[in-house]
């Protein structure tokens, strides 16, 4: 995916440092202009004692730090700050769509935030439909590789098509991974014979070799590694990307019923990422 603009959230706390680093390279290497975006949440402002001068100065600091972060691997008049103020979610949101990426820093979020209220990233994923990269914080240890989930829904050959160029540019392989598990209560009520496990995990290969059809032709000297997993797709998925530099998932399934903006597999991704992840809509 060729981008030309890439906007990524900047965080006084210093929580997107690396998000803002990530995106930088990716803008220098799809040759994109940078947007730093800065949003001043006006929820919290009245709270505060702090005077507006102070606030405006605190922003116009994380925005130059995050420009310090970038200069590395961007050109100067490829930066652009870009300060905002209003709901930050509502404000990336609107600013994602003018973009072609947009990025993120989180944090593993809580067991009480997993469970009630979900992480400020997981909500700006759920709103927007541009490709979201989410980018949390890691060991610094080289990673190398793209994983890919696959389950033949439309966001899914999205999801394919976009880590394949990623990993087709930067030379590494792609690691394609359809997981299948039998429908919760099953291995309660009976256990499936072994000609039905057989015949499904048959049927899955072929739903994953006609989501990579073509592939190969189109990246010729891309390697492709392919994986049927019996699991919870969202394990497998963390599993297969714990080394790896980046996963890309679909936002919602096959399984997943229209009226959900995240689905069940993706959303428990980002509360266990494990890597880089890019949320691709369908």
């Amino acid at each position: 995916m060729a981008t030309h603009t890439v906007a990524v959230g900047v965080d006084p706390s210093g929580l997107s440092d690396e998000a803002v680093a990530w995106a930088a390279k990716w803008a220098a290497d799809h040759h994109a202009t940078l947007d730093l975006v800065h949003v001043i949440d006006d929820e919290w402002v009245g709270r505060l004692t702090w005077s507006e001068e102070l606030i405006l100065a605190e922003s116009r600091k994380a925005l130059t730090r995050a420009r310090e972060l970038a200069r590395p691997a961007l050109a100067e008049d490829a930066i652009r700050d870009v300060l905002l103020r209003g709901d930050p979610v509502d404000q990336l949101r609107q600013r994602a769509s003018e973009t072609d990426l947009l990025v993120i820093g989180t944090h593993k979020p809580s067991r009480f935030e997993r469970v009630m209220l979900g992480s400020r990233s997981l909500h700006i994923v759920q709103s927007v439909t541009t490709p979201v990269a989410v980018i949390p914080s890691t060991d610094g240890a080289e990673r190398r590789g793209v994983v890919v989930g696959v389950d033949g829904s439309e966001a899914s050959l999205k999801a394919i098509a976009f880590a394949a160029a990623e990993a087709d540019r930067s030379g590494e392989p792609l690691h394609a991974v359809l997981a299948w598990d039998l429908p919760a209560g099953w291995g309660i009520e009976y256990l499936p014979s072994d000609d039905m496990v057989s015949s499904i995990s048959s049927d899955e290969e072929i739903v994953l070799s006609e989501s990579l059809a073509g592939l190969s032709e189109q990246y010729p000297d891309l390697e492709i590694k392919r994986s049927v997993v019996r699991g919870y797709p969202a394990w497998a998925l963390v599993d297969a990307a714990e080394s790896t530099r980046l996963l890309v998932v679909g936002n919602r399934g096959r399984r997943g019923l229209p009226r959900v903006l995240l689905g069940s597999v993706s959303h428990d991704v980002l509360v266990n990422i494990p890597t880089a992840v890019v949320v691709i809509h369908a």
